[in-house]
């Protein structure tokens, strides 16, 4: 019966979002934060210990070119996380490996060399001092999470703080209360704000919601599938 209840779900959070987008535009701002520039930016988060079972953190990332997203990601991160910094700060790593990925992409399709640092939003204020000056508390974190301190460094990556209240990420690390998730949803699909489409009876429920744009999910052969990157973010 629980297998039941969840296909239909499931099949209503279709129904209700199959309209849904991701649309890009070559000219303005949208509420989201991104322009129609083709610069890339990012929002990365992260739930600290909200595995029940192992206690690990689970990281959360979109990114963002010309109005829309282009890449996300949410899953659980591989070690445990002492403290919410040290949960953030992996998150950013993640970010980063990503962000590095499509910052090369870009170069290849567009043959310019990109001088300008990437944007990254992140709503914890000591992980962005960690990643932005080194600091002896962080000895612990293993070598590999070091990574977005060298992108800092190198300037390929600029931190810039966000209050959790703006944070898009957070509906990939979390299933969050119906309005926030309205709320996220249609900066993500650039809708208008208190439109059908975004509003918490248009069948966007908060479990449904989290699920869509999950991708902590095995192949075939039972390794991590790879990353999502398409236009129906509905049927990810």
């Amino acid at each position: 019966m629980d297998h039941w209840k969840a296909a239909k779900h499931l099949l209503r959070y279709i129904k209700g979002t199959l309209s849904y987008t991701i649309k890009y535009a070559a000219t303005g701002d949208t509420s989201n934060g991104s322009t129609a520039d083709g610069v890339l930016s990012a929002y990365s988060d992260a739930s600290f210990a909200s595995d029940v079972d192992t206690r690990r953190s689970r990281t959360g990332f979109v990114v963002f070119c010309s109005t829309g997203p282009v890449s996300w990601n949410s899953k659980l991160q591989a070690t445990v996380a002492t403290a919410s910094a040290d949960a953030e700060y992996m998150a950013l790593a993640a970010t980063a490996q990503e962000l590095m990925f499509l910052r090369q992409l870009q170069e290849e399709l567009t043959g310019a060399v990109l001088c300008e640092p990437t944007l990254v939003h992140t709503d914890n204020q000591p992980a962005q001092r960690v990643a932005e000056h080194a600091a002896s508390r962080m000895r612990h974190i293993l070598v590999k999470y070091h990574y977005i301190r060298e992108c800092v460094d190198t300037k390929r990556i600029v931190l810039s703080y966000l209050a959790t209240e703006h944070m898009i990420a957070d509906l990939l690390t979390k299933i969050l209360p119906r309005p926030k998730t309205a709320q996220f949803s249609a900066r993500l699909f650039c809708l208008a704000t208190g439109s059908k489409k975004a509003s918490t009876s248009s069948g966007l429920t908060r479990v449904a919601a989290h699920a869509a744009f999950t991708n902590d999910v095995a192949a075939p052969d039972g390794s991590q599938a790879p990353q999502a990157m398409c236009l129906t973010p509905g049927l990810v």
